[in-house]
């Protein structure tokens, strides 16, 4: 069994927003806290995965004005005439 360390925070919501928690806790019996928390872990995994694909969409291309890129054709071909092990 994991136990996971809760630090109290405070945070303000608007109205409509406490009421719409309080509504949907109400309706899946699982507290307000709990729906929060849950809401906060899906916000931190959808910002890692954007993260990512703007890592990797800044590493798109960064190759494309460099002169010494060797022929991967060529790299391939020898690939294929080294001898068996």
């Amino acid at each position: 069994m994991v136990y996971m360390t809760m630090k109290r925070t405070q945070i303000y919501l608007t109205t409509i927003q406490k009421e719409q928690l309080a509504s949907y806790a109400a309706s899946s019996g699982l507290s307000q806290s709990e729906l929060i928390r849950r809401s906060v872990d899906i916000y931190i995994k959808s910002r890692e995965d954007v993260d990512r694909k703007e890592t990797l969409d800044n590493l798109a291309g960064i190759w494309a004005d460099h002169q010494y890129i060797p022929d991967i054709r060529k790299l391939r071909t020898g690939w294929r005439n080294r001898p068996e092990r």
